[in-house]
C-alpha cells in the first residue's frame, strides 16, 4: 500500500490488488503569514494588521505598545486602554459599600463584584442598612446592633415612628432637624414643614379671642382671656413634646400678685383709637385704668392707686435697658421703681 500527497492536500490510499474507494483523509494544515516571510515560511505567526489598536507582531505573538494595555479581554480592539489595567479582567472578590461596622451585622451583608479591566463592576447580592421599619418585625434593618427600635438620630424627643418627618441632617430636610417635629411651631414663608403635618408654611390659629373683656377677677381665667388677646391659641401642659403656653399669671412687675381688674382689659380697640392689629381683639395693660374714652369701664382720665407701694421693676429687664426704663427719646428717663405696674407672666414651650 502506498500514501500519496497530492497538490490539494488530500491523501489517496491504493494496493496492488484493490483500490480502496470512498476514503479519503484530509490534512488540514492551519497557520497565517510571518511578519516578513514567504506565506508558507514559519518566521511568525500574526501580523501587525491583525494585532489591533496600540499593538504590535513581537517574536510571533502581538503586544501592546508601551503605555496602552489590553483590560477588557476583548481581542477585536487590540490594546485600549492607555496606562495600566485596574485589576485582571474577569477576576471575582468580596465587596460591601455599607459604613464600616455595619458589614454582618443585622440584615447587613457583603456581595462580590467583577474586574472589568479599568473598573470593578457593582457590587452584586449586598443588602444595605436601610431605615428601621416603624413596625416591630425582629429585624434589625438599620445595622446598628438593635431591634425594631424607634430613631431620634436629632435627639428632639420625637422618634421617626412616632411622626418626625426630618431626623437626620443627611435627609437634608432642614437647616436643624431638632427643630423639625410634629410638637414644632411652623415658622411661616421657611418652605420647611416644621410641625410635620405634610403642610409647608401652614398658618397657626391666633384668632382665638372674639369678645371683649373689661370687668372680672384678675386670676388665672383673667390671664388666659389676657394672653389670647395677644393672638397665642395653642395651650399645652408642661410635659407635652409640642410648642405652646404652658402657664399664665397676672402680677404686679415685682412678681407678687396681682393687679388691679382695671389695669387689664380686653378691648375691640383702645379708647376706639387704636385697633386691633390682626384679629378682634387686643390685650391692654396700665399704670392706671387700662380703659380709653367710650370704652365700656372707662372712668376718666385718671391713674389707679391701690396703695401707692412702688416695686422694683425687675433686673432682667433693666439690665438690658442700662439700668432704666426705656422711654421716649424727648421724655426724662427715671429710676426704675414705679407704682401700680401691671405684668402679664406667660410661660412656653
Amino acid at each position: 500500500m502506498r500514501m500519496i500527497l497530492n497538490q490539494r492536500g488530500l491523501v489517496r490510499a491504493s494496493s496492488s490488488s484493490a483500490l480502496w474507494r470512498g476514503l479519503f483523509l484530509s490534512v488540514l494544515l492551519v497557520g497565517c503569514s510571518s511578519t516578513g516571510g514567504d506565506a508558507g515560511g514559519d518566521e511568525g505567526s500574526c501580523l501587525d494588521e491583525s494585532c489591533g489598536d496600540n499593538a504590535a507582531c513581537v517574536e510571533g505573538s502581538c503586544a501592546c505598545t508601551d503605555g496602552f494595555a489590553d483590560c477588557d479581554g476583548d481581542d477585536a480592539n487590540g490594546c485600549e486602554t492607555p496606562g495600566a489595567c485596574l485589576c485582571e479582567f474577569g477576576t471575582v472578590g468580596p465587596c460591601y459599600d455599607g459604613p464600616a461596622g455595619t458589614d454582618a451585622v443585622g440584615v447587613c451583608r457583603g456581595g462580590t463584584r467583577t474586574c472589568l479591566g479599568t473598573e470593578w463592576s457593582e457590587c452584586e447580592g449586598q443588602v444595605l442598612p436601610s431605615l428601621e421599619l416603624c413596625d416591630a418585625n425582629g429585624e434589625d434593618e438599620d445595622c446598628d446592633g438593635q431591634v425594631d427600635e424607634d430613631e431620634d438620630e436629632d435627639g428632639d424627643g420625637w422618634g421617626r415612628c412616632a411622626g418626625d418627618c426630618c431626623d437626620s441632617v443627611q435627609e437634608r430636610c432642614a437647616e436643624d432637624p431638632a427643630l423639625v417635629n410634629p410638637g414644632a411651631y411652623d415658622f411661616p414663608d421657611n418652605e420647611v414643614d416644621d410641625d410635620c403635618d405634610g403642610v409647608e408654611d401652614n398658618l397657626t390659629a391666633t384668632d382665638c379671642s372674639a369678645l371683649p373683656i373689661t370687668s372680672g377677677i384678675a386670676n388665672e381665667t383673667y390671664a388666659r382671656q389676657l394672653v389670647e388677646a395677644m393672638d397665642l391659641c395653642q395651650f399645652v401642659e408642661a410635659d407635652d413634646d409640642a410648642w405652646g403656653v404652658i402657664s399664665h399669671q397676672l402680677l404686679k412687675s415685682n412678681g407678687q400678685p396681682a393687679p388691679n381688674a382695671q389695669q387689664v382689659g380686653v378691648l375691640n380697640a383702645l379708647g376706639g383709637v387704636v385697633p386691633a392689629v390682626q384679629n378682634e381683639t387686643i390685650a391692654v395693660m396700665s399704670s392706671g385704668i387700662a380703659r380709653g374714652v367710650n370704652d365700656p369701664g372707662y372712668t376718666g382720665d385718671s391713674s389707679y392707686s391701690a396703695d401707692f407701694t412702688q416695686v422694683t421693676v425687675p433686673a432682667v429687664y433693666t439690665n438690658a435697658h442700662g439700668g432704666q426704663l426705656t422711654s421716649a427719646p424727648e421724655c426724662e428717663r427715671g429710676t426704675p421703681n414705679v407704682y401700680d405696674s401691671p405684668g402679664s407672666s406667660r410661660r412656653g414651650s
